[in-house]
């Protein structure tokens, strides 16, 4: 049966109403608002996270996220997965309504609008943290450290992103940290990490239950230095901060960079059951133009003059054959996603490869 057939013989089964056709529809109006779409485009951060096209809408349904709005064209509906987004929303009673495809083309952020959109409670979701001046003083902070420890036992990577402001280099990002097995990302700063642009470019990992997201104010950070501690007590912990040799006006600064091979060897002052478990490694990357804020340098430098915190902070770099030869005019720096996703990959490797208990 092809996907013109299932979707019209799902119709049947499904809740719809009138079609709609109008750009000041209600519901229309609503994903508006949430899409920015009167706003150039601004996310305004609201209780419910947009998701756009059949297959993040198919995996949040999956992940059981239910959309509380949802919208569909016909277009959507005899898409190769308009079977598979109809059965789903069908067999969970999942209420949508009908839109004319020029419609849902307006709302879209992308040249060719799929056809749907979904809108999804930011509640339903448990594994996306906010620390702010609400929770910091109560319970919260606590359930947020247990989430972290928890998420870093198997998956021992934090990847720390300070001030990111693209979000399609924010949602690659996600998607390195995702596939090469990092269990945290912490945001601070920057752009939405729930904004539809990174959803769409992290390809819905930023929504994956075995990933946990921290977005934290940067004059909050000190509320990470707890997870920090607890980390420290039974294993090597490293944070490497990630930056380009010779930015700080001399070439002797290449030397107070260390490349990533090589860092995780084990540490003089580790126990016996720190050097046979796997040590945690929490990577910090600066934004795309100012690098590291003074806020995160700050913070790091806080933890790294602990003398009780156990934590060994290493700048590191990608070596560049360009720069390391001399040539003129040469490349300082990578894209912030590309540096991520090189240096995640080599941690990864490294990590996996030892004989490390990783519990």
């Amino acid at each position: 049966m092809n996907a013109r057939s299932c979707a019209f013989n799902m119709l049947s089964r499904c809740n719809l109403s009138t079609s709609i056709s109008s750009f000041s529809n209600k519901k229309v109006a609503r994903f508006r608002s949430l899409l920015g779409v009167d706003r150039k485009n601004k996310f305004n951060g609201d209780d419910l996270i947009v998701l756009e096209g059949h297959r993040h809408v198919i995996d949040s349904i999956e992940r059981g996220l239910i959309p509380s709005l949802c919208l569909v064209s016909n277009r959507a509906l005899v898409a190769p997965l308009g079977c598979m987004l109809c059965t789903l929303l069908a067999d969970n009673s999942i209420k949508y309504d009908m839109v004319d495809d020029n419609v849902l083309q307006r709302l879209s952020s992308s040249e060719h609008s799929q056809g749907v959109l979904a809108a999804v409670p930011r509640s339903s979701l448990r594994n996306y943290i906010t620390l702010s001046e609400k929770n910091k003083d109560d319970s919260d902070i606590d359930s947020t450290v247990c989430m972290l420890l928890k998420s870093l036992v198997s998956n021992p990577i934090m990847l720390l992103l300070d001030g990111i402001q693209d979000p399609g280099n924010l949602g690659t990002l996600y998607r390195n940290a995702y596939g090469f097995g990092a269990g945290c990302v912490v945001t601070v700063g920057g752009c939405h990490p729930l904004s539809p642009k990174v959803i769409r470019s992290s390809l819905g990992t930023v929504l994956a239950p075995d990933l946990v997201s921290l977005s934290v104010r940067g004059d909050l950070l000190g509320q990470l230095s707890s997870v920090v501690q607890a980390l420290a007590r039974d294993r090597t912990l490293y944070l490497l901060t990630a930056g380009v040799p010779g930015a700080r006006g001399s070439d002797s600064a290449v030397s107070e960079y260390a490349e990533i091979q090589g860092i995780l060897e084990n540490d003089s002052r580790a126990t016996p059951k720190q050097s046979s478990v796997s040590p945690v490694v929490i990577l910090v990357l600066g934004s795309e133009a100012e690098g590291i804020s003074p806020e995160v340098t700050r913070w790091v430098d806080s933890i790294s003059g602990d003398p009780l915190g156990g934590v060994k902070v290493v700048p590191i770099t990608i070596p560049m054959w360009s720069r390391s030869a001399g040539h003129s005019g040469a490349l300082d720096s990578l894209n912030v996603a590309n540096a991520g996703a090189i240096l995640l990959c080599e941690l990864s490797r490294i990590m996996r490869s030892r004989d490390w208990d990783m519990r």
